[in-house]
C-alpha cells in the first residue's frame, strides 16, 4: 500500500494520535495558541499567555526528554523564562507571525535574530509555528517540520514521483536499521517545499494539512495501535527501495 492511500485510509478508520508527551493532545496546544491570541492586545498578558504556549508546545513534543538526553541542564521552562526582555520577544513574535512568509518566518526563528531561541531547533519551532498559526488563525498556515516528517517528505516526494526527488538524498542518509535526516541541509526553502507539497497531497484527499501530518507522523516501530497500519513502517520501506535504486 501507498502512504498516500495508508494516510486516506487511517482518516476513513478516524485515527487520532490522542495523547501526545507529559499528557497533553494536539487539541491543548491550539487552545492554548488561541487564549494568547485572544490577549494579542494586551501588553501585560500577552506576554504571559505566549510564554504559556510556548513552554506547552515543547512540552507536547516532549523537549525535556529528547532534548535533555544530550543536554542535562536544558529545559523547556528554563528556556523561554529565561529569554531576555520578553515583552519584546512577544512583539517580535506577533508581527513576524502575522504579517511574514513561511520563508521569512522559518529563517528569523532558524537564524541568529530576534526570535531565535538557542537550543531550539527546526523540529521544535516549527512546533510553535504550526500550533500558533492554526490555533490563532494567522494568515500563513505551517506545519511540523521534525525528523519523521521529514522522512515522511521524502517518501511522498519519491511515491508521487514528483520533480525534486534528488531531495531525498539531500536530506535523508541511510544508516543501519533505518535512516538519519541530514539536518546541516534543512533551510526555509526546504520548509516553504514541505508545506507545499503537504497542502497539495492534503488537497487531493479532502482532508486538512494539519490533518494530513497528523496521520503521515505515525507512532513508534514497536508500538501497536489495533485498527490502524504504521505509516513509519511504509516510510522506511519506500526509502528502502529508493536507495537501493540508485545504489
Amino acid at each position: 500500500m501507498t502512504l498516500i492511500k495508508l494516510i486516506k485510509q487511517n482518516d476513513e478508520n478516524r485515527y487520532h494520535q490522542g495523547i501526545f508527551a507529559n499528557n497533553l493532545t494536539r487539541k491543548d496546544i491550539y487552545k492554548f495558541a488561541r487564549d494568547a491570541q485572544f490577549f494579542r492586545n494586551d501588553a501585560e498578558l500577552f506576554p504571559k499567555m505566549l510564554r504559556q504556549f510556548l513552554i506547552q508546545t515543547l512540552n507536547w513534543g516532549n523537549f525535556d526528554r529528547v532534548v535533555g538526553r544530550f543536554k542535562r541542564n536544558i529545559n523547556s521552562e528554563g528556556l523561554i523564562t529565561g529569554i531576555n526582555d520578553f515583552n519584546s520577544y512577544s512583539n517580535a513574535f506577533i508581527k513576524t507571525i502575522e504579517n511574514d512568509g513561511i520563508e521569512e518566518i522559518f529563517n528569523k526563528f532558524n537564524m541568529p535574530s530576534d526570535l531565535k531561541i538557542d537550543n531550539i531547533g527546526f523540529a521544535y519551532f516549527t512546533k510553535f509555528l504550526h500550533f500558533y498559526s492554526y490555533g490563532a488563525d494567522t494568515p500563513s498556515k505551517m506545519l511540523i517540520m521534525d525528523k519523521w516528517a521529514i522522512l515522511a517528505f521524502c517518501a511522498l516526494m519519491i511515491e508521487t514521483s514528483h520533480k525534486n526527488i534528488e531531495l531525498t538524498t539531500k536530506l535523508t542518509s541511510k544508516v543501519q536499521n533505518g535512516f538519519t535526516v541530514k539536518y546541516e541541509n534543512i533551510n526555509s526553502k526546504i520548509y516553504v517545499y514541505y508545506n507545499e507539497l503537504i497542502f497539495k497531497l492534503s488537497n487531493d484527499l479532502s482532508i486538512s494539512p494539519a490533518r494530513f501530518e497528523e496521520l503521515m507522523f505515525g507512532w513508534g516501530i514497536r508500538e501497536n495501535r489495533y485498527g490502524f497500519q504504521n505509516p513509519r513502517i511504509t516510510i522506511i520501506a519506500k526509502l528502502n527501495d529508493y536507495f537501493k535504486s540508485i545504489n
